[in-house]
């Protein structure tokens, strides 16, 4: 059975890259193109034109992957698990997808308005929670060991963790393969930990996102010829606080996601620091890797050093989950 899976992973990844052939000279066509900020590095500026919302295809392949992995497996498909997951992926990729779309409409970098934008991030949270609530899923948080019962508390925190990592991605997405590269060394920890925790649907989620964001980078890294956009952002945002979520293990993802948390530390001190020394700065540019672009360190550089970064805290993420959560 595991033999069909394997072949089905094969046979997404060259789908695939087939789909993103086919798909990246119809969004030139159509004009679908990146807006390049002006206030960040200026060698960013000959970005500016390239086709976006690359996460629509990945996104596709994961959902479809994921049901046909269950499928080959003969994993039920109408589980609260599944339910929540494709709230989680649908819900999220849907609200990028909006977000990019009014950027095209608008040839600018603005999209959604931010308050808009972070409620229907809170709305997608609660109907998930209720969800959970429904099959009484746990409403405790597991602490490196320490269980704490929050109680209906428990959605507050949803909502917050949701959000923070759908942000903490979208964020990381400013060079050229670094998000993608970054959420798969995630993924494959999150593979590991379905895996200890016999939790199939989680092992055939994170193989499939493994493989699809692979296709996607052969396409993502620099010079990229397509990005994710927020549709995709967003879509791995949901995809993994919905991990997280089902191995009860959240506050886990501070570790294996450390490089996520840097990113959006580095950006809230520069903003606040600002802010508060009426304009310094803390960093040259944030998020921090921006700032060591500025240090002229290459964006390939920047890749590597994240990724493996990422890895090893992905790794030892896995470690602390087998003997801990």
């Amino acid at each position: 059975m595991f033999n069909y899976l394997k072949s089905g992973l094969i046979i997404i990844f060259c789908l695939e890259i087939l789909a993103y052939f086919i798909y990246i000279p119809l969004l030139k066509k159509q004009k679908v193109k990146q807006a390049v900020r002006g206030d960040g590095p200026k060698n960013h500026l000959k970005k500016s034109g390239t086709p976006t919302m690359g996460g629509l295809i990945f996104g596709i392949f994961i959902i479809l992957g994921y049901i046909g992995g269950l499928k080959l497996l003969n994993v039920p498909i109408n589980t609260k698990t599944t339910l929540i997951i494709m709230i989680s992926l649908i819900g999220y990729g849907l609200l990028g997808f909006i977000d990019d779309y009014l950027i095209v409409v608008k040839k600018n970098n603005l999209g959604l308005k931010a308050n808009i934008k972070f409620i229907i991030q809170l709305v997608l949270a609660s109907f998930i929670y209720l969800i959970l609530l429904i099959n009484h899923h746990p409403s405790t948080i597991n602490i490196f060991g320490y269980i704490i019962d929050l109680s209906f508390m428990y959605g507050v925190f949803l909502m917050f963790f949701f959000s923070a990592t759908t942000n903490s991605v979208n964020l990381s997405d400013g060079l050229d393969g670094l998000a993608s590269g970054i959420i798969v060394t995630i993924l494959i920890g999150c593979m590991f930990l379905g895996y200890f925790k016999n939790n199939t649907e989680v092992v055939v989620l994170s193989l499939v996102s493994i493989v699809s964001l692979l296709a996607f980078m052969f396409f993502n890294l620099n010079p990229a010829k397509i990005f994710m956009g927020n549709v995709g952002s967003m879509f791995l945002g949901g995809l993994l606080s919905i991990i997280f979520v089902i191995l009860e293990c959240e506050i886990l993802l501070i570790v294996m996601g450390l490089i996520l948390v840097i990113e959006t530390l580095s950006d809230i001190i520069q903003v606040t620091y600002f802010k508060y020394s009426k304009g310094k700065r803390i960093f040259k540019m944030a998020p921090i890797h921006h700032h060591l672009e500025l240090l002229e360190y290459s964006e390939w550089q920047i890749d590597l050093i994240f990724w493996a970064f990422s890895l090893v805290m992905s790794l030892l993420g896995v470690i602390m989950g087998v003997q801990l959560f």
